[in-house]
């Protein structure tokens, strides 16, 4: 059990700025979906592009009629307190082929990265053994730690929901365990009469694209991360700060 997740280098789930480029999760997933046989099916081979202006609920992106919003299954307290450990570095000569790190002093509120991925083995854990109705409360509880999660959830909107970790199984059984930790969760969305989706990068360099149904995940398209260029140029910049 204690392998089986690691956690992506948070910086790659935080919208900030590197070096004077935002980083951003939703560019890479756009990648993602852009690259997937099954979304270009639903497309009709349009390609997504970002809805820049959302400052009244609008989707993160649209290709033609089809509507899509992303979501990350983490809780943002545990993000922020991981992002206030990691290093400060200086990205200016990135370019010239180096960086400077400049390492925190260490403290008690300081996470190593085997303490994040505790954390996070906890949380899905937490997510796996509750039952939907106990899940469904904590949408009535705003100092619920799921509380936004069972918001994000309910949303009556076409869903894709990632999780900011590597599932380390062959991708062969990636839809067990979905449906092993996620399955009450997800069953916030029977009544949603909208599409929900998940996607997990698995150990073997795919990410796997999930579709909530029935109680249940099915695997309905795959893509390699070699695909996804924006991915990998800030997995580059970022995994080597957390290897402690």
């Amino acid at each position: 059990m204690n392998s089986l997740f690691t956690l992506l280098p948070t910086k790659m789930i935080s919208k900030i700025d590197i070096n004077g480029i935002k980083i951003d999760y939703e560019k890479y997933l756009t990648e993602l979906i852009n690259n997937s046989r099954y979304f270009m099916s639903l497309t009709g081979r349009i390609k997504f592009e970002k809805v820049l202006e959302q400052s009244h609920g609008e989707p993160d992106v649209v290709a033609g009629n089809y509507a899509l919003d992303f979501k990350l299954l983490v809780n943002q307290e545990f993000v922020n307190a991981k992002l206030k450990s990691l290093p400060n570095v200086d990205y200016s000569h990135v370019k010239e082929g180096f960086i400077f790190v400049n390492d925190k002093a260490a403290n008690k509120g300081n996470l190593t990265q085997i303490q994040a991925n505790g954390l996070f083995i906890r949380f899905m854990r937490r997510l796996a053994s509750m039952k939907e109705n106990q899940i469904e409360a904590c949408g009535n509880d705003m100092e619920n730690p799921l509380y936004s999660t069972v918001k994000m959830l309910k949303k009556e909107k076409n869903l894709l929901v990632f999780l900011p970790c590597i599932v380390n199984v062959d991708g062969c059984g990636i839809s067990s365990v979905a449906t092993t930790f996620l399955s009450s969760l997800f069953a916030l969305r029977d009544n949603i009469n909208n599409d929900t989706f998940a996607t997990l990068l698995c150990q073997d360099g795919y990410f796997y694209i999930l579709k909530y149904e029935n109680g249940g995940f099915r695997c309905f398209d795959k893509v390699h991360k070699l695909l996804e260029p924006s991915f990998n140029e800030i997995y580059s910049m970022t995994q080597f700060l957390e290897n402690n």
